[in-house]
């Protein structure tokens, strides 16, 4: 993780306000098992608390688990790595999405090398230029490349200059 290439959440004013990804559901059915390791690293301005969670819809309505929960010491990077195991209704969803939440609702925090990785037998490559924060399955290399301002991987509400905010 790099300070310079991590994503800066700011402005926060509700628990939900963190980043998120829609992850595309058929590089989910892809995979051979639903143990996978998750990942990725933070480092807050002030302690906190958070969870990743991961959404799903699918013909029988929208299930919500958590993947993660942890706490975090202000100003001082800490790389996650989990072993965990998707819910059975990952598989199949039309809909995919692994977002965060954290406590203090106000809190800030940088966040970088998020991933999932699994194996599948399904390989799917990109072109586009590498991204500081991705989703990927190993062997079923399913990654969603961000755009250069980010906006394909995050939903945003509003930003400004070096921050961006409103995060769902």
């Amino acid at each position: 993780h790099d300070s310079q290439q991590s994503f800066y959440a700011d402005h926060r004013t509700e628990s939900t306000n963190g980043p998120a990804q829609f992850l595309t559901p058929s590089d989910l059915d892809g995979l051979d098992s639903l143990d996978v390791t998750f990942q990725f690293s933070l480092m807050p301005d002030e302690d906190v608390s958070v969870s990743w969670k991961l959404m799903c819809e699918n013909e029988n309505g929208k299930h919500t688990v958590t993947l993660y929960e942890g706490s975090f010491s202000a100003n001082k990077w800490k790389s996650v790595k989990e072993e965990i195991t998707l819910p059975n209704f990952a598989q199949g969803a039309f809909q995919i999405d692994l977002f965060m939440e954290g406590l203090p609702e106000t809190a800030s925090w940088r966040i970088d090398d998020i991933s999932i990785d699994g194996e599948g037998n399904k390989p799917t490559t990109s072109t586009e230029a590498e991204p500081s924060t991705t989703t990927t399955m190993k062997t079923t290399t399913a990654t969603t490349m961000p755009g250069l301002d980010c906006s394909s991987l995050f939903s945003i509400e509003s930003e400004e200059d070096d921050s961006w905010h409103g995060l769902i």
